[in-house]
């Protein structure tokens, strides 16, 4: 499952490439999440996704990991994709 992280302003290629290279090797992805988080140069000055991952993030991280955890407990067998939304933007 990839997950990519963002500084809160724009979420850019991160995702799309990584989920790129994991097909090439074979892999199928059930699941991918993309989330903001504090910008890396966020400082006094620069106040860019200050407090992000707030609240409402981690309820959509959690969301995400209770459907990835639900198609995995109904059919373990099957963790093919996860085309009905769950991709979290």
């Amino acid at each position: 499952m990839p997950v990519a992280v963002c500084g809160n302003c724009k979420m850019g290629s991160c995702l799309s490439e990584i989920s790129s290279i994991i097909k090439k090797q074979g892999f199928t992805i059930s699941a991918a999440g993309n989330f903001v988080g504090e910008h890396t140069y966020a400082s006094d000055d620069y106040r860019l996704g200050t407090g992000r991952p707030d609240m409402d993030d981690l309820k959509k991280a959690y969301d995400l990991w209770k459907k990835i955890a639900g198609k995995i407990s109904s059919n373990p067998t099957d963790i093919t994709s996860m085309d009905d939304g769950a991709t979290v933007h």
